[in-house]
C-alpha cells in the first residue's frame, strides 16, 4: 500500500526534509525548492526516481515505516527517518 509510505522524512545528514505523497496512484517525493519527483517501484519498499536514485523504504518488524534510504552512483546509503506519517 503506496500510502502507507506517505509521510515527511528527515535527513540529518544533509539536513533536509522531505515529503512523501500518493497523487493519482503514484508516489512523488517533494524536493524543497526544486518541486516534486516520481518514484517508479522496482519492488515492494524499493523506488527509482530522478535525483534521488534508488529509495529503499525501512520498516519494523511490524511492518511500520520508519524511514528511507537514498543510493546513487557516487552517494550511498543517505538516511531519512520519518518525522510524520
Amino acid at each position: 500500500d503506496l500510502q502507507a509510505l506517505s509521510g515527511r522524512y528527515h535527513g540529518d545528514e544533509i539536513d533536509v526534509t522531505y515529503s512523501v505523497a500518493v497523487r493519482d496512484g503514484t508516489l512523488l517525493v517533494t524536493l524543497p525548492g526544486r518541486g516534486s519527483v516520481e518514484l517508479s517501484p522496482m519492488d515492494r519498499d524499493v523506488f527509482a526516481g530522478q535525483a534521488l536514485g534508488i529509495v529503499t523504504f525501512t520498516r519494523t518488524a511490524t511492518g511500520a515505516v520508519t524511514g528511507f534510504e537514498t543510493d546513487r552512483a557516487l552517494v550511498r546509503h543517505v538516511r531519512f527517518d520519518r518525522v510524520t506519517g
